[in-house]
């Protein structure tokens, strides 16, 4: 029985020759497996030893075995004694119970499953990494178009505050010599309207002659009469 798994059990049957399950050697082996139940209710298979390694016509596979025993290290609680390192000795035992087969292959496929979660939880790790610094990367770029946009304004009011002040100092400075002129003038024409009330007085006229006609009175009447 071979669980429906992407890293099935399939991988580690190989393992196991028909020449290597007829062997003396691996009958030997099977005999000294005990099986003894676990406090979860489940068989648990090990070793006097607690320890055995993976071993393949090819030779050992002790690269697969250190990277899954590296993982422990991390705190992935992977058993020294896993079917994953036992399997070709239970698969070497032609004696052993299919219902205690059927145990240790779903032990194998929890540790597959296992793993198989813990790849998928380091590839959405680069993943969940890539995505926020995309996130704050576009922040970081819509702030400093922000600020750009502000130091924009705040450029372009500075423009024209300036050149208001220049405008309306511009101005100022004329005024002040138009004011100037215009108190030159009217002290010249003040100057002439005393020299004609003089003249006035001296032909005998009164003053409140001359004030009833600075008002436009009763003087102008009588000139009309």
């Amino acid at each position: 029985m071979r669980p429906t798994s992407p890293t099935s059990s399939a991988t580690f049957v190989e393992h196991s020759s028909p020449a290597y399950r007829a062997s003396p050697k691996a009958k030997r082996k099977s005999r000294s497996l005990r099986r003894s139940r676990s406090p979860l209710g489940n068989y648990s298979l090990h070793s006097p030893r607690g320890n055995y390694t993976l071993r393949s016509p090819k030779g050992s596979c002790s690269s697969f075995n250190s990277a899954l025993f590296d993982s422990e290290s991390e705190g992935h609680d992977i058993p020294i004694a896993s079917f994953v390192s036992l399997a070709p000795e239970i698969l070497g035992d032609t004696n052993m119970p299919p219902e205690d087969l059927k145990v240790a292959v779903a032990a194998q496929y929890a540790t597959c499953e296992k793993l198989r979660h813990l790849i998928m939880t380091r590839i959405w790790q680069v993943e969940e990494a890539s995505r926020w610094t995309s996130f704050l990367n576009q922040s970081i770029n819509k702030l400093k178009k922000e600020h750009e946009a502000a130091e924009d304004g705040l450029r372009l009011w500075i423009e024209n505050a300036q050149k208001e002040c220049t405008e309306v100092s511009e101005p100022s400075s004329s005024v002040t010599t138009n004011l100037l002129k215009a108190k030159e003038s009217l002290k010249f024409v003040q100057g002439k309207y005393n020299d004609m009330e003089g003249l006035l007085i001296a032909h005998g006229v009164t003053n409140t002659d001359l004030i009833m006609a600075n008002d436009g009175g009763e003087d102008s009447e009588s000139g009309r009469d």
